[in-house]
């Protein structure tokens, strides 16, 4: 890696720093390297997760065992894992809080944990780090105890965190299914846009197989968009992910046999989308005697049919 650096003439840094570069060095290594891997791939595209100028990087330094891995794994190897985690405690855009924003966002959160049947977990956090999100919602619903709000993570680097459950899950091993069933929300922040269309298909059907007709997934991703363009280029160049518009959204749901039942994306920051079974969708609206139905609108602020 040493060497790789002085090629660029840039060795005035310490030795410290080229032994343990920053957590920057992911994307600004992958992004050195997008234009060299289209050009020597003919600009093939879209990207795999594990086939992204991150990994012709790493090939091209003879870092075989690094070529290999997904980025996740790479900064793992690298002990970076605790600070990334750090990092996804804040994600982005993230004042006021959840419950705050999705109410703003014209979402009724308190009315879809009201309908829950009782013995149901209210929230699955996929991928929710240390679990901010879960506790901001026990705040916000003081009646919500530590068995209701489960984290599912695939990396062991979180530490205990009081107040929730936490659980591992890899959604890519196929022999693992979903480990809670017929949770009232299952909720991801900021995961689908790591991921290319057909993983992030795969992973909402895997959500979908533990579902009840109450269940639901709720998504929480910006939009793509120009405002969104440097967030859009890292998720490609690190991951073969992106950001999406709310018709790809509703195509992904489509591909995974699920039913976009709201929509809101603001023109800043982050967009909430609420999926379900198609069917689950009416079978809910007839239990509630209607006060979950989702109305015919054109307001994108607003739930969509």
């Amino acid at each position: 890696m040493e060497e790789f650096i002085c090629g660029f003439s840039i060795c005035n840094t310490t030795e410290q720093e080229l032994i343990s570069p920053p957590s920057t060095s992911e994307m600004l290594m992958a992004a050195s390297f997008l234009f060299p891997m289209l050009k020597a791939t003919n600009f093939k595209y879209p990207f795999r997760e594990c086939e992204t100028p991150m990994q012709y990087a790493h090939k091209l330094m003879g870092n075989e065992d690094y070529s290999k891995k997904h980025a996740y794994a790479i900064m793992s190897d690298e002990g970076r894992m605790d600070s990334f985690n750090s990092f996804m405690d804040g994600k982005f855009f993230k004042s006021p809080s959840s419950p705050e924003r999705l109410n703003m966002l014209q979402y009724d959160l308190g009315a879809v944990l009201e309908s829950a049947p009782p013995t149901a977990i209210k929230m699955v956090d996929i991928g929710g780090s240390r679990g901010e999100l879960l506790l901001e919602l026990k705040e916000a619903f003081p009646q919500l105890q530590d068995k209701d709000l489960v984290v599912e993570e695939f990396n062991d680097d979180l530490g205990d965190v009081p107040g929730i459950t936490q659980v591992q899950w890899n959604f890519k091993d196929e022999s693992s299914p979903q480990p809670i069933k017929g949770a009232l929300i299952y909720h991801l922040s900021h995961v689908l846009h790591n991921l290319p269309d057909l993983d992030a298909v795969r992973l909402l059907q895997r959500i979908g197989e533990a579902m009840e007709p109450h269940s639901r997934i709720l998504i929480h991703e910006l939009a793509k968009g120009k405002e969104m363009a440097m967030v859009h280029v890292a998720m490609v160049i690190l991951f073969g992910g992106r950001e999406r518009t709310a018709e790809e959204y509703r195509k992904l749901a489509e591909a995974a046999g699920l039913k976009v039942t709201f929509e809101a994306f603001p023109p800043f920051g982050d967009g909430v989308i609420e999926l379900m079974k198609p069917e689950a969708e009416e079978s809910l609206c007839r239990e509630t005697g209607g006060s979950l139905c989702r109305e015919p609108t054109n307001d994108r602020s607003s739930p969509v049919t």
